[in-house]
């Protein structure tokens, strides 16, 4: 029974990395209008920034941190500023921005290679000694990743609900063209979704140094398993991104205690085709009202 609570805990660890992009994935998309391709490179690039601060550069932990969140918010508005805007003010098709994030990918990709090489490292922040809960020996960085994904996702709701800057994300999500002439900035709007996008990327970056090794190519899974949890929570809904990212974390865990672990990325596509095939909508359907 020790074991099943530890794998549980494990496993929901690693679905809240799963979970913290697709949630990013959704907010873009319901503010912008397109899914990022790039979101898992975007969050092995956070990574590669706090090693580049914190381990090449020696900086203290705490200051390293906020270095890489707020590198991570600043690339969000450079891209949205030099790729996005454009693409935006040209009135681009969706299938072109789709493609130009997919180039974005691949660019990021061979960006980490040239800048830090293809060698696998590794980053661990938190204490290697695990603590027993209850008889299972859990890591300390599950506790850290289940505490920070809360508390985020709640500054996140504040941000969005309550103040004057997520009811001008809810309108521009709602109709860009009716935002514009409220007179909201649109595009400062898009913007400011692209540096929250990133900046909640990085810190699942920052939290996935437990459980990850750095490599360039390291982001096409994790970007991969991202948008299967958006897609199984209910592709448009942030709290379904949240649950679909929890549930593979945890089905992907269980299954490498009875599989080898070359079966996780199977049972994260098995899940996705499912869904499409019997319940497209999701775990939790995002209704479109068209007001007449």
């Amino acid at each position: 029974m020790d074991i099943f609570l530890q794998v549980l805990i494990g496993g929901i660890g690693v679905g809240l990395i799963y979970a913290l992009p697709a949630f990013s994935i959704v907010l873009l998309f319901n503010t912008a209008g397109f899914p990022n391709l790039a979101q898992g490179d975007f969050l092995a690039l956070s990574t590669y920034f706090l090693l580049q601060f914190h381990i090449l550069m020696s900086l203290p932990l705490p200051l390293a941190i906020l270095f890489t969140i707020v590198a991570m918010g600043t690339v969000g508005i450079l891209v949205n500023t030099i790729l996005f805007n454009p693409l935006r003010k040209f009135n681009a098709l969706p299938q072109l921005t789709l493609i130009v994030t997919l180039a974005l990918s691949i660019f990021l990709q061979n960006f980490i290679r040239v800048v830090w090489g293809s060698t696998p490292l590794a980053v661990n922040i938190f204490p290697a000694q695990p603590v027993v809960v209850g008889g299972a020996f859990i890591r300390i960085s599950s506790f850290w990743i289940l505490g920070a994904s809360v508390i985020l996702i709640l500054l996140i709701y504040i941000l969005s609900q309550k103040t004057a800057f997520g009811m001008a994300m809810r309108a521009a999500s709602e109709d860009k063209e009716a935002a514009n002439l409220m007179g909201i900035n649109v595009n400062m709007v898009i913007g400011a979704a692209f540096a929250i996008s990133l900046t909640i990327t990085g810190i699942a970056g920052i939290l996935g140094t437990s459980v990850l090794f750095l490599t360039p190519e390291m982001g096409i899974s994790i970007g991969t398993k991202a948008f299967a949890a958006a897609v199984i929570g209910g592709f448009g809904n942030p709290i379904g991104a949240l649950f679909g990212g929890v549930l593979i974390g945890v089905l992907e865990s269980y299954v490498s205690l009875f599989l080898p672990a070359s079966y996780r990325d199977v049972i994260t596509f098995l899940l996705l085709i499912c869904f499409l095939l019997f319940k497209p909508t999701g775990l939790f359907k995002t209704e479109n009202v068209t007001k007449v």
